[in-house]
């Protein structure tokens, strides 16, 4: 009766030989929003977010200080820590402050970011075992459907060349141009012409599609070619600075529309929906709320989300960012 789709795959444009150059666009387009709202972030990572950049390209020329304070550092770790800096709403406002102590290397830096590293790898260990047939197959679907549109994908070895310097993990193009490097040929199968590549045909359905505009999973930009090519009856929602997936908690909005969207069934209006989305606050990029500073000491060991003391951002009065939101559904 109604359909909402939450972070789609578009199935004609989605090839995950990009995914790693995708994720990274997303990192920078993360640092840009960081330092367009908050001017106290373009002052430690510069306007154009060009501080992490900087530092990773170190990272791998081996030419950044920290290197010789953290053992555990090289570009490997940071692209897998950029990959979790994005990967959800809250983890957002940490970003920024990562890159910046990895670029200052204070003593404090430091300390606080080997229990960034530690909280990540106790985060790692802690994921349930991988069933690896089902990883095996899994991995063979996705080279046939998702990895390239071309008669056969890039080498091993030139995917290393293409993702060394990236603002995010490397690992599914890597995994699977080390795969058909093993075998010596593509692991797949041939798609049923059905459905691959395809669109639905104008379904008649009332369609929503949703699409964050920090979606480092399905891009933003794929969400509004799936609504085009689903026809008349899809519409598009852009949802300011979330992450993959928006049918959650930190998406009030979203939580509200969507329960009166299928209450009703695809019929009531859209207004006070865009209205909420068109307020929708920014991230605490500044570490001036208690959610933010929570976060701050579990991962870094410090409320400071700056680690900048007495120059630390001035907070005055309540954040936009803890203006309350009502998840209730939206009139019919």
């Amino acid at each position: 009766d109604v359909v909402v789709l939450d972070g789609p795959v578009d199935p004609t444009r989605w090839a995950n030989e990009n995914s790693g150059e995708w994720v990274s666009h997303v990192h920078q387009d993360l640092l840009s929003t960081c330092s367009r709202t908050s001017q106290f972030c373009a002052q430690r990572i510069g306007r154009m977010a060009h501080e992490p950049r900087l530092v990773m390209d170190s990272i791998v020329d081996g030419t950044l200080p920290c290197l010789s304070e953290l053992s555990w550092l090289n570009q490997s770790a940071a692209s897998r820590h950029a990959g979790h800096l994005i990967a959800s709403l809250d983890a957002h406002v940490l970003a920024a402050p990562y890159w910046h102590r990895l670029a200052r290397c204070s003593p404090s830096d430091v300390q606080q970011l080997d229990v960034f590293a530690a909280s990540r790898r106790e985060a790692d260990s802690a994921q349930e075992p991988v069933d690896v047939w089902a990883w095996g197959l899994g991995s063979i679907i996705v080279m046939s459907e998702l990895y390239t549109f071309a008669a056969a994908g890039l080498s091993y070895s030139e995917q290393v060349f293409r993702t060394g310097r990236l603002l995010a993990t490397a690992t599914p193009e890597l995994m699977f141009g080390r795969l058909t490097n093993v075998f010596k040929k593509p692991v797949t199968y041939t798609p049923d012409p059905a459905y691959y590549m395809r669109y639905a045909s104008v379904p008649s359905t009332p369609i929503v599609v949703l699409v964050g505009t920090l979606d480092p999973n399905t891009e933003h930009g794929l969400g509004v070619r799936f609504a085009a090519g689903l026809g008349r009856n899809a519409r598009l929602f852009t949802i300011p600075y979330q992450a993959h997936g928006t049918f959650n908690p930190e998406s009030p909005c979203v939580l509200a529309f969507v329960q009166s969207w299928l209450k009703s069934f695809g019929t009531i209006p859209v207004d006070e929906f865009e209205a909420c989305l068109a307020a929708t606050p920014p991230p605490d990029f500044d570490g001036c709320t208690e959610k933010s500073q929570t976060l701050s000491m579990q991962m870094f060991g410090t409320a400071d989300l700056w680690n900048m003391g007495d120059d630390a951002p001035a907070c005055n009065g309540p954040h936009p960012s803890v203006a309350p939101h009502h998840a209730q559904p939206l009139s019919t």
